[in-house]
């Protein structure tokens, strides 16, 4: 990416992906992130204790404030989450922070300790793997996926109402101009971004962690970098575990 500013006049879009749950989605043109462009996606879900999935970049925080807000004022924000430590992922964690004052961080056990409580003004609140918790009118789960796709941290989170998974750098796309969601079959063009730029940091010990997330049959696979993919999930899981055995 370019040093000069990506996200300066860039509008995020909003779309409502599941029931309750909100994807923000903010491009970055082909100048600032070439060749094609790039998105970032966060998303939020809504309810008695809205929770935001992903803070963006620190230098995106403005223009996920401008879109947050026309939801939910950033300041009733109850729960943050992210699945590792990377600046897409929790780059606005401080300032998310400081603007939403009784919101708390929502992590797996290594992220909060690796992470989360050493940066953050107040310690996070752990969910073990598997452990749920409901928040409002949506439920989550919390999963551990260590070196999925990269870092020792890293997690995932699962709604269980909508059958919806967080998956983070799963299935990313490249491009600044994708829609909301789609059924078309997202797999080949990730992969092929996977073979020229390999950000799996252990592909081949993937499988175990993506046969875990398959049995539970998600509906959305919400990947940060592209569209929401609304299929079968679990079929989709094990073709990425064949793709990343190969």
């Amino acid at each position: 990416m370019s040093s000069n500013e990506p996200f300066a006049g860039v509008e995020t879009q909003i779309d409502e992906v599941a029931d309750g749950i909100f994807r923000l989605s903010t491009p970055v043109a082909a100048e600032h992130f070439p060749p094609m462009g790039f998105t970032y996606g966060q998303f939020l879900l809504m309810g008695d204790e809205p929770l935001l999935y992903h803070t963006g970049p620190r230098r995106m925080f403005d223009c996920l404030v401008t879109a947050l807000e026309k939801i939910c004022p950033i300041d009733k924000l109850r729960w943050l989450s992210f699945g590792h430590g990377e600046s897409d992922e929790s780059g606005s964690m401080l300032q998310i922070l400081e603007a939403a004052p009784k919101c708390e961080v929502l992590v797996g056990t290594m992220l909060s300790r690796l992470v989360v409580n050493d940066a953050a003004p107040r310690p996070a609140v752990v969910l073990g793997h598997g452990e749920t918790r409901k928040i409002g009118r949506h439920e989550v789960m919390w999963l551990d996926t260590p070196h999925l796709p990269h870092n020792w941290e890293a997690g995932m989170m699962f709604e269980t109402t909508t059958k919806t998974l967080m998956c983070g750098d799963l299935f990313t796309l490249m491009g600044d101009d994708h829609p909301a969601t789609t059924t078309d079959d997202i797999l080949p063009a990730s992969e092929e971004l996977r073979q020229r730029l390999p950000y799996y940091s252990n592909p081949q010990a993937a499988r175990p962690k993506l046969e875990e997330m398959a049995a539970l049959k998600p509906a959305n696979l919400a990947g940060m970098h592209g569209p929401v993919w609304q299929g079968d999930g679990a079929a989709m899981l094990h073709r990425l575990a064949d793709a990343l055995d190969g």
